[in-house]
This record gives structure tokens, sequence and C-alpha cells, in this order.
């Protein structure tokens, strides 16, 4: 079975990022919009994209306060889990919603929720104020 034959490919993956370095773009949320733009078979024009294979394994780059640092992603689709390997900042959110993966016609993809203002009210419907 040969690495271009595209009866093996479970997946892609879209992100954005700089073609020409390489760069994944962290800081970037695709939203709703986005995941139905994906949904039409058209060749799209905002997104690089990578097919996704049963263990897949993708490694980029991205910039963080001006410094080019590396990422790893490991998609096991036979146990459903995405591992991503970044040495520096473990925890941060920003690494699983910067990508969507589509899969048939359904397209996955994370968001991060908004932070609640300091200092807002919240409002409990049950005593009426």
């Amino acid at each position: 079975m040969s690495i271009n034959d595209e009866s093996n490919v479970m997946s892609t993956f879209y992100y954005r990022g700089e073609l020409n370095d390489g760069c994944l773009n962290i800081d970037y949320e695709p939203s709703f919009f986005d995941a139905l733009q994906l949904l039409h078979p058209q060749p799209s024009k905002s997104f690089h994209i990578v097919p996704l294979r049963r263990n897949t394994i993708l490694r980029f780059n991205y910039i963080d306060d001006d410094t080019r640092k590396p990422i790893q992603y490991l998609f096991d689709f036979e146990v459903g889990i995405i591992l991503v390997e970044e040495l520096e900042q473990l925890g941060d959110p920003r690494y699983l919603s910067c990508f969507l993966i589509k899969e048939g016609r359904k397209v996955s993809y994370m968001a991060i929720p908004p932070k609640a203002k300091k200092g807002a009210k919240i409002r409990n419907s049950l005593q009426g104020n």
C-alpha cells in the first residue's frame, strides 16, 4: 500500500499558518463558519490541508513571543486520541483550538470559552434577581 494511497486516509487536518515557513498559527481559533465552509467540496484558500492516516504524527513550529518553537501532534484514530507534545507551556489550550479535522461530512474543532469579566454578577433566575 502506497503512502499516497487515498484509501488509507482516515480524515483531514486543516490549519492556518504561513506556507513558506511551515508555522502553525496557534492564535487562530476556527469558528462554526469555518466548519461550514469545509463541508462544501471546494479548494480551501485560507487553510492548509494535511491528510491523516491511522497513526499520524505532525510536526510544526509556531511563533510565541517572537521565538520559533516546535510542537508535535500524534493522532491515533484506533484509540480516538490526540496527543500534543510541547515542552515549554503544557496545558495551553491554544494547541488544541487552532485547527479543524474533517472526517467524511463531519467537521470537528475545539473552542476556548470566553473568560467571564472580573466582577461580573451571575444572576440567579430562581430567585428572580
